[in-house]
């Protein structure tokens, strides 16, 4: 079972290391962002056919993403309080930068004091857990479709 945590984790980190390699060119990023959803695909079928329930599925997307729910959380109390100035922000944006040409596709704006930008970013772990749920979905529906004749 902690194959699939291990795989997630290794998807995540070629993904992050590839777009450094690839910064300034934001069309070879967004095409490695769908590469890594391919590949999430991909650990989801297996992860699947391997006997891994739904719920033990979710449970290890989430632990492969903990530690951008943290920055995350730690991120958004910090603009709150207004502890610790704009480093936690900038952690969490290195976490997830592999989604950064993406999430420039948001139009500017603001909602109160928080940017369009920053909300976007504090919600990919969301976001990433629901492509993992949705992958594993997908990879369901065809089974489901050959044993209703």
């Amino acid at each position: 079972m902690w194959g699939v945590n291990k795989a997630f984790l290794r998807s995540y980190i070629l993904l992050s290391l590839t777009s450094f390699i690839c910064l300034g060119h934001p069309w070879i990023q967004r095409i490695l962002v769908l590469a890594w959803i391919g590949n999430t695909v991909r650990i989801s079928d297996n992860a699947r056919h391997n006997g891994i329930e739904l719920f033990n599925f979710l449970c290890l997307a989430f632990v492969s993403q903990f530690t951008g729910v943290v920055l995350t959380f730690i991120s958004v109390w910090s603009m709150i309080s207004g502890k610790f100035g704009e480093w936690p922000s900038g952690l969490m944006e290195v976490w997830y930068h592999p989604f950064i040409p993406i999430l420039e596709m948001i139009p500017p704006g603001h909602l109160g004091n928080w940017s369009y930008m920053y909300l976007a970013t504090c919600l990919v772990p969301v976001g990433m857990i629901c492509i993992s749920w949705v992958c594993w979905m997908i990879g369901q529906f065809p089974l489901n479709v050959r044993r209703n004749p």
